[in-house]
């Protein structure tokens, strides 16, 4: 299957632009959805039907918005129709879990919400995987 990375030299691997990063993007050192990690391997129907590679698999170290530098996403995993998404759940912090069918609309819908005790959090979601036509985007944000 095909990279999503940027190969070597690339203009992607050069720093995005800093007004960007405003509480929802990331300020990372690229431009684009991916730098040296392919976060999309093992869980995306674009790797798992053999499309894109899975190498670099893993995870960004980056914050989840709003939180802190402790506040990050530390595996994600599909398993017979369940995205289970584990969270280091800082003492203190609510952490929620919200989905969207159409990622314009901007009308995210809360699934869970769970106060951080110190311990992992491990959010899971049904997802449909009978419907070839149904797309649904999750992410977690603390509070």
């Amino acid at each position: 299957g095909m990279s999503p990375l940027p190969g070597e030299g690339s203009p992607a691997l050069q720093p995005g632009r800093d007004e960007m990063a405003d509480g929802f993007f990331s300020d990372v050192d690229f431009k684009g959805a991916f730098g040296d990690v392919n976060w999309a391997a093992g869980w995306t129907f674009i790797t798992e039907s053999g499309f894109m590679t899975s190498d670099a698999a893993g995870i960004p170290d980056y914050p989840l918005a709003g939180g802190n530098q402790n506040n990050r996403i530390t595996n994600v995993q599909l398993q017979d129709g369940v995205l289970s998404v584990t969270v280091f759940g800082e003492q203190g912090v609510s952490y929620k879990l919200q989905a969207i069918q159409n990622i314009g609309s901007n009308q995210w819908a809360d699934q869970e919400t769970v106060e951080g005790q110190g311990a992992d959090i491990i959010f899971q979601h049904q997802i449909d995987t009978a419907s070839e036509s149904a797309a649904e985007f999750l992410r977690v944000i603390t509070e």
